[in-house]
């Protein structure tokens, strides 16, 4: 039953607003392979201004640039990761996998005792 297990982590402060989660990295994850904020918002139906708070969010958060960014210009050359974001979302994909790895034999011990097996 544990392959159905879904998990969503995401990080706040007490009290205040979420800035990291899943979205946030799918986010980056876009931005590795798409060198426009704008396109990378929308091929996850996210408006451009919410990739742009998102951001902004996470560089005030972490208070350090996730973004190179490369406005206009006749080679438009658009933005990049910082090297910090490159790591951010190595270091997430492997807590992700802690994470998993942990709740998988928990979940399996869980739905064996409530007879969702």
């Amino acid at each position: 039953m544990s392959a159905n297990l879904r998990i969503k982590v995401t990080f706040g402060k007490p009290g205040g607003e979420r800035f990291l989660g899943p979205g946030v990295i799918e986010l980056l994850k876009q931005l590795q392979t798409e060198p426009s904020l704008a396109r990378a918002a929308n091929k996850m139906n996210m408006s451009y201004s919410k990739a742009t708070k998102i951001v902004n969010r996470l560089e005030s958060e972490f208070n350090t640039p996730i973004l190179n960014r490369a406005h206009g210009g006749h080679s438009r050359d658009g933005s990049s990761l910082t090297q910090f974001a490159v790591e951010l979302i190595e270091e997430w994909d492997k807590f992700e996998k802690v994470v998993m790895d942990v709740a998988t034999p928990l979940a399996d011990e869980f739905t064996k005792r409530i007879g969702l097996e």
